[in-house]
């Protein structure tokens, strides 16, 4: 099955922090039993999804850790408002891909990355 996390968009592995953010969900979740809430697919039919690890999920975990944004486009669940709140918080802390947001390497979100590579 290929998942793809509903509500967030992390950096693609060609940008600053895409590795980063690849390796944090590989570590957060490897070995480990993950439910899926499923929410519909995309247009590739990669099935949308919240990803639960215990008490918590793998769009939290990125965004707490500054290595996502959420998808205002797509977040569409009442979660998206916390989600939007940790996102925020991270940026304030300066977590992640946050730290260089005054820097001239300044965080390019991946839809937008997308948009400028095609």
């Amino acid at each position: 099955m290929k998942v793809r996390l509903y509500g967030i968009d992390c950096p693609e592995s060609r940008q600053d922090y895409g590795p980063a953010a690849t390796g944090l969900v590989n570590g957060a979740a490897l070995f480990r039993e993950v439910e899926i809430e499923e929410h519909g697919k995309d247009r590739y039919k990669r099935t949308l999804a919240v990803l639960h690890i215990g008490d918590t999920t793998i769009q939290d975990i990125l965004l707490e850790s500054g290595l996502a944004w959420v998808y205002t486009q797509y977040c569409k669940i009442p979660r998206c408002r916390a989600w939007k709140a940790k996102e925020k918080a991270a940026a304030k802390a300066r977590k992640g891909l946050w730290r260089e947001i005054d820097g001239p390497r300044k965080p390019v979100a991946p839809w937008v990355w997308r948009k400028r590579a095609r």
